[in-house]
């Protein structure tokens, strides 16, 4: 699934840097807390007249601090400065939900970056966990959980997988 980012004139550019640093949020803690995702959606609609989603700023973020070509730059990094005093949900999942958890991304066949930046797939991975558990886990929940596993390299590899003529990782390792 691809996504444009959304587009920003060079002032809502400067005044999204600054919202950005004011707030003191690491980009990718703003889907982990919904509530300081929607406040930060909230303040910068209200300054522009814009009318963005949670999903189209965080893409909008993300899409900033990877790309160092975008047309408005990098994204500000917060190095130290980043707020570490706000909130986040406990994970109680079993090892078990955990595993199922990965079971339904990878038949869903997204990328967790998707799952932030759109709300749809999301619901639908909250869908199908439910369906799969018996269990309603709020959707922010899982997708902290899915990162901060992807980002310790403990998540299934969804997307783009290298192909070759081998069956298994011993072939590979030779």
């Amino acid at each position: 699934m691809s996504r444009s980012t959304i587009r920003v004139r060079p002032d809502e550019a400067r005044l999204f840097d600054v919202i950005y640093v004011a707030n003191g949020v690491f980009s990718d803690r703003y889907p982990k807390n919904p509530p300081l995702w929607r406040q930060f959606t909230d303040q910068w609609n209200a300054l522009t007249g814009r009318n963005d989603t949670p999903e189209d700023i965080q893409h909008y973020m993300v899409t900033r601090r990877k790309w160092g070509g975008h047309p408005d730059g990098k994204l500000p990094c917060l190095g130290g400065a980043g707020r570490k005093d706000y909130p986040e949900p406990a994970n109680d999942l079993s090892a078990e939900e955990i595993a199922k958890l990965g079971e339904i991304c990878l038949a869903i066949g997204e990328g967790s970056d998707n799952l932030a930046f759109d709300s749809g797939l999301a619901d639908e991975v909250g869908r199908r966990f439910a369906a799969a558990t018996g269990r309603g886990v709020a959707v922010h929940v899982l997708i902290r959980i899915i990162f901060a596993k992807r980002k310790r390299g403990e998540w299934v590899k969804v997307g783009r997988m290298p192909t070759g003529p081998f069956g298994d990782m011993d072939q590979v390792a030779v």
